[in-house]
């Protein structure tokens, strides 16, 4: 077996795997935003915007490995880069918070962590080596038909945002058409005893949540990320019961974030049934409310430009 065959089956195995990643994060791409959240720190607006751009790289990079197809040694530059980002993203898995985009693919990784983290570290090693050698050896690809330059990453990128919906509406500000009648004092004081009532003073994020609607747990996942990076955020649950708030909590990664129990029809007053609900309240006054659908890209910009 000569050197050649030995370079492009393994072009193929990267390749494959570059596509089944571009593919898995596509199909979980609420998990994969929150993650890119917390390795960049981008504008929330620019987080969904760089999600599926960097989708489509890898699916156009993972299917030109494939093809054997190297433009201007294009797929050997992006390699790079990827190879870069999957370093980056390792040393976070090994010593900041582990993706949990690998939870959910991986049912064992709980269980074998730290094997999965050395098998992580071979694959960028391997990449690595892959593009050393494609510097040095490897010629850009003449292609006899210079649209196919165009066709994969316009292709690639085209499929990622057809394939996650229709963007603009998600960047602009929405607010809910219910808006409670409630005032924040009437809120604050339907709060059950043993339980903290929330600070009239400032900035406040209240989250209206069931436990049991996945609406309201990635809500409290990407508002959790938002804490971790500015811990003076004050962000609070609001919850109607709090049985299971410990595995809800614990999942969604929002043990930063406390919680109060509050009166059902206050609960109602201000979801009107409907979850998650979101107001935002500052020194006492409700000044903006949000739902599922209004609590956008543009929302969380907003949150994270708070305090």
């Amino acid at each position: 077996m000569n050197a050649k065959l030995i370079k492009y089956l393994i072009q193929i195995l990267i390749g494959a795997g570059l596509i089944t990643s571009g593919i898995l994060q596509q199909m979980s791409m609420q998990t994969f935003e929150v993650r890119l959240f917390e390795l960049l720190g981008f504008d929330w607006k620019m987080i969904p915007i760089w999600g599926r751009i960097w989708t489509g790289l890898e699916l156009y990079t993972g299917l030109a490995l494939i093809l054997n197809i190297n433009p201007k040694r294009t797929t050997t530059f992006l390699l790079a880069l990827i190879s870069a980002y999957a370093l980056y993203d390792g040393i976070w898995d090994a010593f900041f918070n582990p993706n949990e985009l690998y939870v959910i693919i991986w049912p064992f990784y709980e269980m074998s962590a730290t094997l999965f983290l050395y098998s992580k570290l071979i694959v960028v090693l391997l990449l690595a080596a892959f593009v050393i050698y494609d510097i040095k050896t490897s010629k850009s690809t003449d292609l006899r038909w210079k649209w196919i330059k165009f066709l994969f990453p316009i292709g690639a990128l085209c499929y990622t945002f057809i394939y996650n919906a229709f963007l603009p509406q998600d960047l602009t500000d929405l607010e809910a058409e219910f808006q409670t009648e409630l005032t924040f004092m009437e809120i604050n004081g339907s709060v059950k005893e043993g339980y903290e009532m929330v600070d009239p003073k400032g900035d406040q994020l209240l989250l209206f949540v069931s436990l049991s609607c996945s609406h309201c747990f990635y809500t409290t996942k990407k508002v959790a990320t938002i804490k971790r990076k500015n811990p003076d955020l004050n962000v609070r649950l609001m919850l109607f019961s709090d049985k299971g708030v410990e595995s809800f909590v614990n999942y969604a990664r929002a043990e930063n974030i406390p919680y109060s129990v509050i009166g059902g029809s206050e609960f109602i007053g201000v979801t009107e049934g409907k979850v998650p609900g979101i107001l935002y309240v500052k020194d006492g006054e409700i000044q903006r409310q949000w739902n599922s659908k209004t609590f956008n890209y543009w929302a969380l910009s907003f949150v994270q430009s708070l305090n």
